[in-house]
């Protein structure tokens, strides 16, 4: 296969909504700028169809002259022309339609010797004759007519297209002037799938089963949690994560609110204006059907894309982020190589959640049955899929599972409305449960933090640093642990911390946060009364990062903080 016909069938397969490998991205990336004049002919591709999801096709008439009318929204916008809203009168001939593509074909020959218009012409017939078989596949049941059935032109057998959209068409924005698609309404209730290991109980309400509404939040701090969307199906499952259910911008859109935590999202494909959208303090993520992450961690937002495509949106310009790939919300550039290991360390993490959620959205269901396990802190895992630690309730499909909590295994038969409960006895013969890795010690310490307990995550931090030195999840610690102290009043605890970041055996003055450990050092020695250490301190600063706009005030910087 030619790279032109390969280009031609993934794009063909990317705008129908198949998700694409991350080679096959890089492939169309590399293809398009070397050959920029193919991007228009992609616009011209999902032109039609945009389409689909508001016409209904009635004759080859009919189609030819959407194919006529596409293309000559397309040439309009290239020659910037402000055309107003495409519109073909009602009870116009029958044969006007048909005699469209000729015209259309004898003007694009006419402007481009070149034969590229020639090229457009092929492209808008081909792509309306594709539209057809698509729509037969993807366009809604019922159909949804509006200003665009004005544009498919016709009543060929004097056929009346009467608008059944719930919801008005929205107006075009301020030079605008392609057709826009009627937002479908959607279901907005997410019902509960699992909760796993949670600090607190949820509230009334919120538990097992329960549908939540916009409005709704759930505090997943300490465990895991799982949400589950019908009609197209979608699932979030959540780790020591704070979420809310808002009302979406339209009818069409499904909004989800992070606080605080990692969330995974699983989508199917969703129909034209619909939407799934996590929003942060810092932007938000918008995908059509994905499955993508978010994380808020320490005032910093982060997105991964495993399957599809998605929207990001912050401080800057909206800008699409492809599977594979990962992006921060809102970053600092001085801050570059942080955001790289934390992009990397999220990356690990995503995977164990991705799959959690896999069954409820290939199941399409929340499931009939329902399994609750009882007894604390033992993993539990359901198909090989971790679940998380006990207790735990979760909605699974009838038939047959293998539970395995801690080293014991039950086959487990689910009948359809019936609950099964488990629970699960400490066993003093157990052998010791093995020491928590770098990365549990940072996730538990994290949301200790969040929940506001200074004392465990100070300890949860020291207790990383001991065990895991040399882990990259300890590369940073020490400065967060100098903060925390701070704001705490164990100046001389914070100072020990700084100091173990810029002395040897930690990154040092090359570290990403040295000018902050330096800075950190600086306020802890003033609090303590070392005045002169501290001046000397100051000026080290000074001459280290001459270009520092917090180097002459450095000397001034209050000596308490908040832990915040």
């Amino acid at each position: 296969m030619s790279d032109e016909a390969r280009w031609q069938a993934l794009i063909d397969r990317e705008v129908v909504g198949e998700a694409l490998s991350l080679e096959d991205c890089e492939f169309i990336a590399r293809y398009e700028e070397a050959h920029p004049e193919l991007v228009a002919e992609r616009a011209l591709w999902e032109r039609a169809v945009e389409h689909l999801g508001a016409l209904e096709p009635t004759s080859e008439e009919h189609l030819a002259g959407l194919g006529a009318q596409i293309l000559a929204a397309h040439r309009g916008e290239d020659r910037g022309e402000d055309r107003g809203e495409d519109r073909v009168e009602e009870g116009a001939p029958t044969g006007g339609a048909a005699e469209a593509p000729a015209s259309a074909s004898a003007s694009a020959s006419s402007e481009e010797a070149s034969g590229s218009s020639g090229r457009w012409v092929a492209a808008a017939l081909v792509s309306a004759a594709a539209a057809a078989a698509l729509w037969w596949i993807v366009a809604s049941p019922s159909g949804v007519a509006g200003e665009d059935d004005a544009l498919a032109g016709g009543d060929a057998g004097g056929r009346t297209v009467t608008d059944t959209s719930p919801q008005p068409r929205p107006a075009p924005s301020s030079g605008d002037t392609r057709a826009q698609p009627v937002p479908t309404t959607i279901d907005t209730e997410a019902r509960v799938a699992l909760l796993a290991g949670l600090e607190r109980e949820p509230d009334q309400g919120a538990g097992l089963g329960a549908g939540l509404s916009p409005g709704a939040a759930l505090d997943l701090a300490g465990g895991r949690g799982c949400l589950v969307w019908t009609e197209p199906t979608a699932v979030i499952c959540a780790e020591g994560a704070q979420v809310a259910l808002v009302p979406g911008q339209d009818p069409g859109e499904r909004r989800l609110r992070l606080d605080g935590g990692l969330v995974v999202a699983a989508l199917d494909p969703l129909g034209p204006g619909q939407r799934f959208t996590v929003e942060t303090v810092l932007g938000s993520v918008s995908a059509v059907g994905t499955v993508f992450a978010v994380e808020l961690d320490e005032g910093r937002a982060r997105a991964l894309v495993l399957e599809g495509e998605v929207e990001l949106r912050d401080s800057g310009a909206p800008r699409r982020l492809r599977a594979g790939r990962a992006s921060s919300l809102h970053a600092e550039v001085h801050e570059e190589d942080v955001e790289v290991e934390a992009l990397a360390r999220l990356s690990a993490r995503v995977g164990e959640l991705a799959t959690l959620a896999e069954p409820w959205r290939r199941g399409d269901a929340l499931g009939g049955a329902s399994l609750e396990v009882s007894g604390s802190g033992q993993a539990v895992e359901l198909d090989g899929r971790r679940l998380g630690m006990s207790p735990l309730a979760l909605r699974v499909a009838a038939g047959r599972h293998v539970l395995l909590a801690g080293e014991e295994a039950h086959t487990l038969d689910f009948e359809e409305g019936v609950s099964i409960a488990l629970q699960l006895e400490p066993s003093e013969a157990r052998a010791p449960a093995p020491a928590p890795s770098a990365a549990e010690l940072a996730a538990e310490a994290q949301r200790h933090r969040m929940a506001r307990n200074y004392e465990e995550t100070a300890r949860l931090y020291r207790e990383l640093l001991d065990r895991h030195p040399d882990s990259s999840e300890a590369r940073n610690v020490p400065v967060r642990l100098g903060d925390l102290l701070m704001g705490t009043g164990d100046y001389q605890g914070a100072l020990e911390a700084y100091d173990r970041y810029l002395d040897e055996g930690g990154p040092g003055w090359a570290g990403a946060l040295a000018p902050e450990a330096a800075l950190g050092r600086i306020k802890a020695l003033e609090a303590l009364e070392r005045d002169e250490e501290a001046s000397a301190a100051a000026r080290d600063f000074a001459v280290r990062y001459p270009d520092d706009h917090r180097a002459d005030a450095a000397e001034d910087a209050p000596s308490e903080s908040s832990p915040l």
